[in-house]
C-alpha cells in the first residue's frame, strides 16, 4: 500500500481575532482521510476531515494535520498551519447607559475604553451589520421616539465581544404655548406698548420671546412680556419650555399692528380737484374739501349707484410742494363694512401726477405695488403708494362694474411722507461692554435720519444713516425717524432698533487642568461653570481650531503631549480668555517580542523565555491569560515551573513613566511539551557469559525518532556508546550497564534501563590426590581429585593440551597400566566456559617381580 504525500494546505496561514475560531482545508485527495492534530507527531486528533475548525481561541496556535490510507498509512510528516491571535478588544465604556432627550433634537453619546488605539462604531441595533457612525463622540438624527443605540469598539479588524447599549429616553416637547394679548385686537397706536401673556397645559413650564421664528436670542424669559413702545408692525413668537428643558417644536407667533400717528401739518395735500365720469350715471362725490384739510377725522365720500355698470369717479390730491421718488403717499380710506383684504378695493386705482402730467403709473389697489394696512376697527385701511418719480399730486379712480363690489369709499386723508426707515438689522444682540450699530437701510435723497432713545418725543441721540451707541450694559431700545431735510418735515412712524445686552460669562472653570496619559488614550475634559453658558473647545490659546462644542470634550486618542483651550460664550459673547489643559503624553513601549515565539519542552521539564527587544525603563509582566489575572514573573527572562502540558504565556511591556502598557495587546509565546518517552526494553537484562566473553545487549523494538545512549551509571555520567544494540568484548568482571532513550528535542526517558552482565571465571587448576600415583604393572589405578567442586567438571585428557578426552567425573579409573602414564585433568564450568590449566598427573607403573625360581619345584 503506498504511503500518501504530505497534506496540501493551500492557506496554512490565517489571522483571527480573540475568541474567533479558525478554518483550515487540506486540499482533498481520493481514497484520503486527514487527521488533525495539535502536537507534530504522536498524541490524539482533534478532528478527521478535510475541513478542520478549531475551538474559539485567545493565543496563536499551531495544528498538524497528516493524511492517512485505510486509516493505516500515514504520511511521513504531518503538515504545520498556524493561527495567529491578535489581542481580546475589550468591551467599550459609555458615559452614560441612559441618556436623556428632547423629541424633535439629537442626543450626543459618548464611548472610550482603557485600551488604546481603538476606534468605536454605533449601530440602531445589537445584530445590525452597518455602523450608522463611526467615531468616539456620536451625534444622533433628530428623535421623535425612546432609542437604544449599540456601540462596539474595533482595533486591527477586530471588534469587542459585546456591543454596549445605550437608551436614548425622548421626553416629549410641550405644545407651543397659548398667547393672549393686551389689547386684544392686537393694534396699537404708534409709541403705545403691547403685553403678551404665555400659558401651557404642562405644569412648570417656561416661556421664551423670541423676534425671530427660529433661533436668535431670547428677548424675554418669563410668562408675561411688555413690548417696547412699538412705532411699526411688529411680529413676536414664543416658545414653551418643559420642567425637563425640552422645548416645543414650534413658536406661537403674535403679530401686533400699529396705527402710525400722523401731523396735519407737513406735507399733507391741501388741494383737490374731482370729477365724476358721464357714463357714471347718479355717481357723486360729497364733501371732496374734506379729503384736503387739517381734521384727519372728516372725509370725502365717494359714491358709485350699486348695479351701474360703466363710468367712474375720480379725485385728484394736490401736495403743495414737491415730492421726491422713493417719497411714500399714505391715503387712509374707509369702507361700509370690514375690510377682509385687498380684493374688496378691486376698482379702486392710483395714479401720481407731476403738475398736469400723469406719471402713468396707474395702479390697481389690488396688486403688490399698493401696500395695505388694516388698521383698528376693521373698516379703515391705509394704503401705500411710491412714485417711481417725483410727483406733487395723487389721484383716486373709483370705477363702477360688475368687477368692483366696492361702490361707496370714504377718503381722509393723503400724505407724502419720508419713508419710515428700514434698517439693516431692527434687533441684534450685542455683549456686555460693547457698542451697537445700526444702519438704515433705505436711505432717501433729501432724507436725514434721527436717532432717538424714545418712541415719541425723547432725546436726540445723533443724526445720521448709521448709529454707533455708546458701550451697553443693559438691553436697550433706539428709535429712529426720517426728516425731510428741505421743509422739516418728519415722519412720525419711528423704527425700533433693539440691542439685547448679553452678558460676557466668567473664565470656565475646569474640572481638572492637568492630565498625564498614556500615548493614544483619550481623556474628558469638562466646565463645571458652564450652566447656559456655550463651550467650545479649541488646539490654541487664540484662534486655531474649533475641536468640539460642549461643556464635557471626550477627546481623540492624544499621542504626544498637547494643549486644550475652553472658551466660553453666551451666543455671540465671548470671553476672550480661555482656560487651558495640559496634557502630558507618556509614550508607550513596544510589544514585546521573544527570541523564540515557540518553545518545546520535555513533559516536567521548565522552558525558558526571554524577551528579544528589551527596553530600558520598561519592565515585562508575565501572565497565564491573555488579559486581567495577576503577574506570574516580572523580567526579561522566565525560567518557568516545571511543564506537563502545552501552555501559553502573555508577556506585556509597561513603562515605569506612567506604567504605560504596549499597544495591541500581551504578546504570545507558546510552550510545546514534547510526547513523554519511555524506558526502553531491553533483550536481557540479565547476563551470564565466561570470563573473556562476548555479550550484545540489544533495544527490543526500537524507534528510528529516538536515540540510544548507554552508560555505566543509573544516572549521569557520560555515554559510552550510542546505538540500539551495544555489544561487549573479553569481559574478565561484573558489570552492569545503562541505557536512555532521547528524542531530537533533548526530551529523554524518565529512566535508564539496566543490563547486569554476570561473568563467570575460569575455574584453578584441580589438584589430585597422591593416592594411586603409583601401580603395579599391569594394574589399573584410580585418580581422585582434591576437594572437587559440585558446579565444576573434570575432564581427563591424554595430552596437555588437545589431545584425546579420556574420561569426566572427580575420579578416573585408568586401564591397566604397563608403563609409566601422564594424565592430564582440568576443570571446567557447567557454562562451557573456558576450562582451567590442566595438571599433569604421573603414574608410576612398578614392573612385576620375576616368576620366582623354587629350589625345590617339588616338596
Amino acid at each position: 500500500m503506498p504511503q500518501p504525500a504530505v497534506p496540501v494546505v493551500p492557506v496554512d496561514e490565517v489571522a483571527v481575532c480573540a475568541g474567533q475560531r479558525a478554518s483550515f482545508t487540506a486540499q482533498n485527495v481520493a481514497g484520503v482521510t486527514y487527521n488533525w492534530f495539535t502536537e507534530p507527531s504522536g498524541g490524539t486528533a482533534v478532528f478527521t476531515g478535510n475541513t478542520f475548525v478549531s475551538d474559539p481561541l485567545t493565543a496563536s496556535t499551531k495544528f498538524y494535520v497528516e493524511a492517512a490510507v485505510n486509516g493505516q498509512c500515514t504520511s511521513l510528516s504531518r503538515k504545520e498551519v498556524a493561527a495567529n491571535v491578535s489581542g481580546l478588544v475589550a468591551n467599550p465604556m459609555v458615559a452614560q447607559t441612559s441618556v436623556q432627550a428632547c423629541a424633535g433634537t439629537a442626543a450626543t453619546l459618548s464611548a472610550t475604553s482603557a485600551q488604546p488605539g481603538v476606534t468605536f462604531q454605533w449601530f440602531t441595533s445589537a445584530t445590525a451589520a452597518t455602523p450608522v457612525f463611526t467615531g468616539t463622540n456620536f451625534t444622533t438624527p433628530v428623535l421623535t421616539a425612546n432609542q437604544t443605540y449599540y456601540v462596539q469598539a474595533l482595533s486591527g479588524g477586530c471588534v469587542s465581544p459585546d456591543k454596549v447599549a445605550v437608551n436614548v429616553a425622548v421626553n416629549p416637547a410641550p405644545d407651543a404655548p397659548a398667547v393672549t394679548l393686551n389689547p386684544p385686537n392686537g393694534t396699537v397706536t404708534a409709541g403705545q406698548t403691547a403685553t403678551l401673556t404665555a400659558s401651557s397645559t404642562t405644569s412648570g413650564t417656561t416661556f421664551r420671546y423670541y423676534a425671530e421664528a427660529q433661533g436668535g436670542t431670547p428677548l424675554f424669559k418669563g410668562t408675561t412680556f411688555t413690548t417696547p413702545a412699538l412705532s411699526s408692525n411688529t411680529t413676536y413668537y414664543v416658545e414653551a419650555v418643559s420642567p425637563l428643558g425640552c422645548v416645543s417644536l414650534s413658536r406661537t407667533t403674535v403679530n401686533i399692528s400699529v396705527d402710525p400717528v400722523f401731523s396735519t401739518t407737513c406735507d399733507f395735500t391741501s388741494t383737490q380737484t374731482n370729477n365724476v365720469d358721464n357714463l357714471c350715471v347718479g355717481c357723486a362725490i360729497t364733501n371732496p374739501e374734506n379729503a384736503v384739510d387739517v381734521d384727519v377725522t372728516n372725509f370725502a365720500r365717494l359714491n358709485i349707484p350699486l348695479g351701474l355698470t360703466g363710468g367712474n369717479i375720480t379725485q385728484r390730491l394736490i401736495f403743495a410742494d414737491q415730492g421726491f421718488a422713493g417719497d411714500t403717499i399714505q391715503i387712509l380710506v374707509r369702507v361700509p363694512s370690514s375690510i377682509l383684504g385687498k380684493q374688496l378695493l378691486n376698482g379702486l386705482l392710483l395714479t401720481s401726477y407731476n403738475g398736469t402730467t400723469s406719471n402713468n403709473d396707474q395702479t390697481n389697489v389690488n396688486t403688490d405695488l399698493v401696500g395695505f394696512q388694516v388698521l383698528s376697527g376693521g373698516d379703515r385701511a391705509l394704503l401705500k403708494f411710491a412714485p417711481r418719480v417725483p410727483f406733487n399730486a395723487v389721484e383716486l379712480q373709483l370705477n363702477a362694474g360688475a368687477a368692483s363690489a366696492l361702490t361707496t369709499l370714504d377718503v381722509f386723508y393723503a400724505t407724502k411722507q419720508v419713508s419710515v426707515p428700514q434698517l439693516t438689522q431692527n434687533d441684534i444682540v450685542v455683549c456686555a461692554g460693547s457698542k451697537a450699530v445700526f444702519t438704515v437701510a433705505n436711505p432717501g435723497a433729501d432724507v436725514v435720519y434721527e436717532w432717538y432713545d424714545a418712541p415719541t418725543g425723547g432725546t436726540l441721540l445723533f443724526t445720521g444713516t448709521t448709529y454707533t451707541s455708546n458701550d451697553l450694559t443693559g438691553s436697550t431700545t433706539f428709535y429712529v425717524q426720517s426728516k425731510r431735510a428741505s421743509n422739516g418735515c418728519v415722519n412720525p412712524s419711528r423704527a425700533a432698533a433693539t440691542a439685547t445686552v448679553t452678558t460676557i460669562p466668567v473664565v470656565p472653570v475646569l474640572a481638572q487642568n492637568s492630565f498625564t496619559i498614556c500615548a493614544e488614550e483619550s481623556v474628558n475634559l469638562s466646565v463645571t461653570n458652564a450652566a447656559n453658558s456655550i463651550v467650545k473647545w479649541y488646539n490654541a490659546a487664540t484662534g486655531g481650531e474649533l475641536l468640539f462644542t460642549g461643556a464635557s470634550f471626550q477627546t481623540p486618542a492624544i499621542v504626544t503631549s498637547t494643549h486644550f483651550y475652553a472658551e466660553v460664550s453666551n451666543g455671540d459673547c465671548v470671553n476672550a480668555t480661555r482656560a487651558d489643559v495640559t496634557v502630558t503624553v507618556n509614550p508607550r513601549p513596544a510589544q514585546a517580542g521573544f527570541i523564540e515565539n515557540d518553545v518545546t519542552v520535555c513533559t516536567g521539564s521548565s522552558a525558558t523565555l526571554e524577551i528579544s527587544n528589551p527596553e530600558s525603563n520598561v519592565t515585562y509582566d508575565w501572565f497565564t491569560t491573555p488579559t486581567g489575572g495577576n503577574a506570574v514573573f516580572t523580567g526579561i527572562k522566565y525560567v518557568t515551573p516545571a511543564i506537563t502540558q502545552n501552555t501559553t504565556y502573555y508577556v506585556e511591556a509597561k513603562s515605569t513613566t506612567g506604567n504605560c502598557i504596549n499597544n495591541s495587546g500581551r504578546s504570545a509565546v507558546n510552550i510545546r511539551v514534547s510526547d513523554s518517552i519511555n524506558q526502553p526494553d531491553l533483550s536481557s537484562t540479565q547476563n551470564n557469559i565466561c570470563a573473556g566473553g562476548t555479550v550484545n545487549i540489544a533495544v527490543v523494538n526500537p524507534s528510528s525518532s529516538l536515540v540510544y545512549n548507554w552508560f555505566t551509571t543509573a544516572t549521569g555520567g557520560t555515554p559510552v556508546y550510542t546505538g540500539t544494540s551495544f555489544t561487549l568484548n573479553n569481559l574478565r568482571a561484573n558489570a552492569t550497564y545503562y541505557v536512555e532513550a532521547t528524542n531530537g528535542q533533548g526530551c529523554t526517558s524518565a529512566l535508564r534501563e539496566a543490563a547486569a552482565i554476570t561473568i563467570t571465571p575460569e575455574p584453578a587448576t584441580p589438584a589430585v590426590q597422591s593416592s594411586g600415583l603409583m601401580v603395579c604393572e599391569g594394574n589399573t589405578t584410580t585418580l581422585r581429585i582434591s576437594n572437587p567442586q559440585n558446579d565444576l567438571i573434570y575432564r581427563w585428557y591424554n595430552n596437555a593440551a588437545g589431545g584425546v578426552q579420556v574420561y569426566v567425573g572427580n575420579e578416573f579409573v585408568t586401564p591397566a597400566l604397563t608403563a609409566n602414564t601422564i594424565y592430564y585433568v582440568e576443570a571446567a564450568s557447567s557454562q562451557s566456559c573456558n576450562p582451567s590449566a590442566r595438571l599433569a598427573v604421573n603414574v608410576t607403573v612398578n614392573p612385576l617381580p620375576a616368576a620366582p625360581v623354587l629350589a625345590n619345584e617339588t616338596v
